[in-house]
């Protein structure tokens, strides 16, 4: 089995490839359109969480694949880059993404992450952000989270979602600038901060 440093959320999952998109109802609406997996977690296999430290996470989710559903068709996204093609499909002065899936790097099985996304869902529509299904996995592909592209939030709403839903990190950026990670934990002595905002 491949043991991987995972995106936002879970420590190790273990997925396999399935058809169809699954965990994120709300993400059906872009069959065909984002890649998609069924991840399983197997906490037998699971790294120990000493082993991987806030750089390390840091680190992956930098080199993460993201991939937004918009109006204009999946669009890429990537830190330390702009997104001009996606801001060119939506009007907002900010963007965001975040997930409400396995949190406290706990892998959590499918029902109980669907039920954390429907409780972000909720929270997310009571803001005046709007939002589109977006998808974090690694760099080929594999062991994706769904979660959501955000527009028009602020990073203090951004960060108090992350907080409430146990997310170490998500990404925001302004229209015309670069995108940047945003980690909910303590910045490590002799980070990089290569695209990274560490907010504790």
């Amino acid at each position: 089995m491949k043991m991987v440093v995972p995106t936002f959320g879970s420590l190790v999952s273990i997925c396999t490839r399935r058809s169809g998109v699954v965990g994120n109802p709300s993400l059906r609406a872009a069959r065909g359109r984002l890649p998609s997996t069924r991840c399983r977690p197997q906490t037998a296999r699971r790294m120990p969480l000493q082993l991987l430290d806030a750089e390390a996470l840091a680190s992956a989710y930098r080199a993460a694949r993201y991939v937004a559903a918009t109006p204009a068709g999946a669009l890429a996204v990537a830190v330390g880059a702009p997104v001009p093609a996606l801001e060119a499909a939506i009007e907002a002065d900010s963007f965001a993404f975040i997930t409400a899936w396995n949190p406290a790097s706990r892998p959590r099985d499918e029902d109980a992450n669907r039920n954390a996304d429907l409780a972000l869902v909720a929270q997310l529509g009571m803001l005046e952000s709007r939002r589109w299904p977006m998808r974090a996995s690694a760099p080929d592909g594999d062991w994706g989270e769904p979660g959501w592209l955000l527009a028009g939030i602020d990073p203090e709403s951004l960060d108090r979602l992350a907080r409430a839903f146990g997310q170490a990190g998500t990404l925001f950026w302004r229209r015309g600038e670069p995108v940047r990670l945003r980690m909910v934990l303590p910045k490590p002595p002799g980070s990089r901060c290569d695209a990274t905002d560490w907010l504790e």
